[in-house]
């Protein structure tokens, strides 16, 4: 696994939560606590986890969302010390009350847990919320907490922002808590910076629900296309042992979460299925979100987080999420008005460039070769789109010298429309003019880049 570009492994914490504050006026820094400059409103809302998850928490600090987040060394819970300080900052800077959510893991809930009893002992009116949104692996303390907390967080945020009481944001998350469930799905396991590696993948495996700190998930199984991966993992979410109750024409909100290591054009191919997925399932999407929320460094792969929109409660938790927020790492949701019904497509390009070409064929029809160089031409064909076929590696080779590495396959491409084009009759042997024309829109089309043009 790659190296990381960090200068000392024990700083490297404190060094971002310092670039993160720097390049966001409306944060600052106090220890390892990020707290929002705007007034705090009547109820705080705090959270926190191990560092290696970013942006989550740092990002999520703003008005209308976190009041303040408080980090840990990477993979691990801030000290009760630390957060039972921030508690208090809190309080001084104007918080009536406070409220703690925090992911369903054993440090975690020890460390906030304890810096809240500390913080009771002070009459400081304060509460803590714990989500276990995990839809693959129910351990001991029960599921694992996920990127569906930050629906949580945000919800929480927007109503706090409102000026609800604690008692009244509490009973709304926690029933918003019920109908969350999210399920990830990996190809790689992660390495924290100067330590082992916690979970292996062999090159050809995923695995379904492994943790965000690279515990062990439900089922190793082996790679999987885009589609049968997300299929695979909604089968779990909907039909395994913390199945999301749902149910045809039920409407939900999808959040598509990159661990780390997925690339954007990736993410773009989940999200795409992902949806039609859903609806493949008569379950509508109302509202989705997509990018990099909550990771775990560099893993290669990704979450899903569907939140049920019960009638109830629908459009008020739609308005909460929608609800301004200046938190830097939280996006504009798509709403489903602004979803495509259909995808316009477009014709192959050879097939727009014949339609063009009808009146140019019949003006260019005069020019002809004799009849005995046809067969030559035939043969010269042939042999071209063997040689190309015969020759794909070593021209990748070659190009991998300067280059990407797939010139070779660039040529098959073409070489494989060109056999098609023989079978089907559209090369036109017997006039020069439209056959090297025809042979210019193969490459172009379907070889692109260089040497397309």
């Amino acid at each position: 696994m790659p190296g990381y570009f960090v200068n000392e492994i024990h700083s490297c914490v404190d060094e971002s939560l310092i670039g993160y504050v720097r390049t966001h006026s409306h944060l600052e820094l106090l220890g390892r606590a990020v707290i929002a400059r705007s007034q705090v409103p009547s109820v705080a809302v705090i959270s926190g986890n191990g560092s290696g998850h970013e942006p989550a928490m740092a990002g999520y600090v703003g008005r209308g969302l976190l009041s303040a987040c408080i980090s840990g060394s990477i993979f691990a819970s801030p000290p009760s010390a630390d957060i039972f300080r921030l508690i208090v900052e809190m309080k001084r800077r104007g918080a009536k009350q406070i409220l703690l959510i925090i992911l369903n893991y054993t440090g975690d809930r020890l460390n906030f847990g304890l810096a809240m009893e500390r913080a009771r002992e002070l009459s400081i009116d304060v509460d803590m919320l714990v989500v276990a949104d995990d839809a693959a692996v129910d351990c001991a303390i029960g599921p694992r907490g996920l990127a569906g907390a930050l629906l949580v967080i945000k919800i929480a945020g927007a109503l706090a922002e409102q000026g609800k009481n604690m008692s009244e944001i509490v009973d709304i998350c926690q029933s918003v808590r019920t109908h969350l469930r999210t399920i990830g799905l990996s190809a790689s396991g992660v390495h924290p910076p100067g330590q082992q590696k916690v979970l292996e993948l062999l090159d050809d495996e995923i695995e379904l629900g492994m943790g965000i700190h690279g515990e062990m998930g439900a089922q190793r199984l082996k790679l999987l296309s885009s589609k049968n991966a997300i299929d695979l993992a909604f089968g779990q979410l909907f039909r395994g042992t913390r199945a999301l109750d749902i149910k045809r024409d039920d409407n939900v909100f999808l959040c598509v979460n990159n661990l780390g290591g997925c690339s954007n054009l990736e993410l773009g191919v989940i999200m795409k299925d992902a949806i039609e997925n859903l609806e493949h399932r008569a379950i509508h999407v109302k509202r989705v979100m997509s990018g990099g929320f909550m990771a775990s460094l560099n893993m290669k792969g990704f979450s899903l987080t569907v939140l049920k929109l019960t009638t109830d409660m629908s459009s008020m938790v739609l308005d909460l999420i929608d609800f301004p927020t200046d938190a830097f790492a939280w996006p504009k949701t798509i709403s489903s008005t602004q979803l495509p019904s259909s995808i316009q497509t477009l014709p192959d390009s050879l097939e727009f460039h014949d339609q063009l070409s009808a009146e140019l064929t019949l003006n260019e029809s005069h020019l002809l070769f004799e009849t005995s160089v046809i067969p030559s031409v035939n043969q010269a064909l042939q042999a071209v789109i063997k040689r190309l076929h015969n020759e794909t590696d070593a021209l990748n080779r070659l190009d991998a010298v300067s280059g990407d590495g797939d010139t070779g396959t660039a040529f098959a491409r073409a070489a494989d429309k060109m056999t098609q084009d023989l079978t089907n009759g559209k090369l036109i042997y017997d006039r020069p003019s439209l056959l090297f024309r025809r042979l210019g829109l193969i490459a172009e089309s379907r070889m692109g880049g260089t040497c397309g043009a």
